[in-house]
C-alpha cells in the first residue's frame, strides 16, 4: 500500500508537466507503451483510483482539476462519502456531480477551498497538490 501512495503522489505531480504522447496503450489510446508513466497510470486505473474519459483517452497532458484530484484522493484512501456533513462551499451544491466527494475532502481536512469556494474546475497548482498530498497521506520522515 505504501508504494501505491508514492506512485499516486508522483502521478499527481508529474501529470502537470508530462510530455506530449501519442499511440496505443492497452487501457488508454493516448498512453503509449513507451510513455514514462505508463505503468503508474495503468496501475492506478486497475486499482480504480483514476479513470479515463469516455472516448478511451487518459489525456496525461491536461491539468488536474480540483474536483478530479478530490475524486482520486477519495478513491486512493477508500474514504466513505456517505453520512458526511454538508459541504459549505458557495460555488457548488448537492446537484454538483462530485458534491459528495467535495464534502468528504472538506470533512477530512484535505481540501478546504478558498474564501468559501471549492472551485471544482480550477487546476491545482503544484503547491496546492503538495499540500493535498501531505494532508492525505501519512508520510514517514527518512
Amino acid at each position: 500500500m505504501k508504494i501505491g501512495k508514492y506512485i499516486l503522489s508522483l502521478v499527481f505531480v508529474f501529470t502537470l508537466i508530462a510530455p506530449v504522447v501519442s499511440a496505443d496503450s492497452q487501457q488508454f489510446t493516448d498512453v503509449s507503451s513507451g510513455f514514462w508513466a505508463e505503468k503508474e497510470i495503468e496501475y492506478l486505473a486497475e486499482e480504480g483510483i483514476i479513470s479515463g474519459y469516455e472516448d478511451g483517452t487518459f489525456r496525461p497532458n491536461e491539468p488536474v482539476k480540483r474536483s478530479q484530484a478530490a475524486s482520486m484522493i477519495v478513491e486512493a484512501l477508500d474514504l466513505d462519502t456517505t453520512n458526511r456533513p454538508a459541504a459549505d462551499f458557495k460555488d457548488i451544491d448537492n446537484s454538483f456531480h462530485a458534491y459528495d466527494v467535495a464534502a468528504t475532502v472538506q470533512d477530512e481536512g484535505i481540501i478546504g477551498g478558498r474564501d468559501g469556494h471549492f472551485m471544482p474546475n480550477n487546476a491545482l497548482t503544484r503547491g496546492q497538490m503538495a499540500a493535498v498530498l501531505n494532508r492525505s497521506f501519512d508520510f514517514e520522515q527518512p
